[in-house]
């Protein structure tokens, strides 16, 4: 994504700091951020904001995943994002990940909680700052739980060094800090040797540095309000010598701010409605097209609240559940609808696969799929995968056990099988226990990609009812 809201004057229009800085080369300027670490924050947050069993989270900036993967091992239906592309190749293994900005995550929500570690609030401007605060509050349900762990200005203005040197996995690490500017920043030059896999070699961390009545106000703005603040992951109360200031609060009744407008890409996940569907409108520079728009009415005011016009909608499938809201999208917005050559329903434009479309300045590809439907398509844009109604989160979609069970096998091991393992999966509907996923994580983990033929897919197709029952799936 690109950014036009800055955490400080950008004179060169070149990327921002944080689009620099969160490389490979992040793991060792941050090594002590581990595994280990993250097994212990995200105890404490379990504990504090009272997650159990299945209860959905969002890591806000999730970094590497590891905290995806601790809470993910105790239960808790966790799913990270993150702007990170080398990052998110590793958090991939460790669970559900999407990449954004995280001032426009794509899920839809509700969430039980939203956790963000490691002082991510801060990153930008005031305004890109409260539009942050502002998507947590649109992600949570009404009365969910958030955890800011921020760091803690009376601590950072006693405790700083301004300057170190240290040798971490053969590489210099030169650091040089400051705190500047009206309001306050915490800069960080980091100046890095020794290696020739390590780019960029230099950048500048630049964090808002919120007071405690600055950060209640931020957080109070988007209708977040603040139940305790630790100085520590041990549940401490913060002083001005605590290490972090970590915020719990939860979600008021209302309706958020305004989200962030800014940069010029476009994805959201929509929940239409019906069966868990999922509606999608993506798109770049001023242009967007539209995934199964069941709920029209959704759709379009996601279009107007991002500034984009629809030029295309496009059905993955001629199923009524996918195709109900083409008649009126397509007269509110003049988009001209494309489906398989095989769907039984209205068309503008037939396509049988390997077709690209252009929206913005960006391309999408259309992907046959056949097997839940002869005219089962999906669609690929920027890394995600729509996969309508052939790939779910855990399960698959529905067939009989003959050619069409075989078609679908092949789409989805031919097909889908053969995409980047980071690449993004959003299906048609909200089925798992996620309401997104990768093609990695479910290579490793659906139990349908898991069969090692086509028999055995099939057998698990034909026995499913018993399996979600001992398996406690829904």
């Amino acid at each position: 994504m690109e950014r036009r809201v800055s955490s400080r004057r950008n004179d060169t229009c070149g990327p921002e700091w944080f689009e620099l800085a969160f490389r490979a080369c992040y793991l060792d300027v941050y090594a002590r951020r581990d595994g280990d670490a993250a097994a212990r924050e995200a105890a404490f947050a379990a504990e504090a904001l009272g997650l159990g069993t299945g209860m959905r989270v969002l890591d806000l900036c999730c970094g590497a995943g590891h905290h995806v993967a601790a809470l993910r091992a105790s239960g808790i239906a966790c799913v990270g994002v993150d702007l990170s592309r080398e990052l998110l190749a590793l958090a991939c293994p460790r669970g559900p990940v999407a990449r954004c900005d995280m001032r426009g995550v794509p899920h839809a929500g509700p969430f039980d909680a939203v956790v963000t570690f490691f002082t991510t609030i801060g990153y930008f401007d005031d305004e890109g700052n409260a539009a942050t605060a502002s998507e947590i509050a649109r992600l949570l349900a009404t009365g969910g739980r958030f955890l800011v762990d921020y760091l803690n200005p009376a601590r950072v203005r006693s405790s700083l060094v301004p300057e170190s040197l240290r040798e971490v996995n053969g590489r210099t690490i030169k650091e040089t800090r400051s705190i500047e500017g009206t309001p306050r920043r915490v800069l960080k030059r980091v100046e890095i040797s020794g290696t020739d896999d390590c780019k960029p070699r230099e950048y500048t961390e630049s964090v808002r540095l919120y007071e405690p009545g600055e950060m209640a106000a931020l957080l109070g703005g988007a209708g977040l309000e603040i139940d305790s603040v630790h100085g520590d992951f041990d549940g401490s109360a913060c002083t001005d010598s605590s290490p972090r200031m970590i915020i719990v609060g939860h979600k008021a009744g209302g309706t958020p701010g305004a989200r962030w407008r800014g940069g010029r890409e476009v994805f959201r996940q929509i929940r239409a409605g019906g069966d868990r569907n999922f509606a999608y409108l993506f798109g770049n520079g001023g242009e967007a097209a539209a995934v199964d728009p069941v709920a029209p009415s959704r759709v379009l005011g996601a279009a107007r609240e991002a500034g984009v016009t629809i030029r295309y909608i496009v059905n993955t499938h001629g199923h009524h559940d996918h195709t109900a809201g083409n008649a009126e999208l397509r007269a509110a917005t003049g988009a001209e609808i494309i489906a398989h050559e095989a769907a039984g329903t209205q068309k503008d434009i037939a396509v049988t696969g390997g077709e690209r479309f252009k929206v913005g300045d960006t391309e999408f590809e259309i992907l046959a799929t056949p097997g839940h439907t002869p005219d089962s398509i999906c669609v690929l844009w920027d890394g995600r995968l729509m996969s309508g109604d052939t790939l779910f989160v855990g399960k698959v979609g529905g067939t009989g056990f003959g050619a069409d069970a075989r078609a679908e096998y092949a789409s989805l091991h031919e097909v889908i099988g053969k995409l980047p393992d980071e690449t993004e999966v959003w299906p048609g509907h909200d089925y798992g226990t996620e309401p997104s996923s990768t093609v990695g994580h479910e290579k490793a983990t659906n139990p349908f990609l898991l069969r090692p033929d086509f028999d055995s897919f099939v057998d698990l197709k034909r026995n499913w009812a018993e399996y979600k029952r001992e398996h406690g799936i829904r």
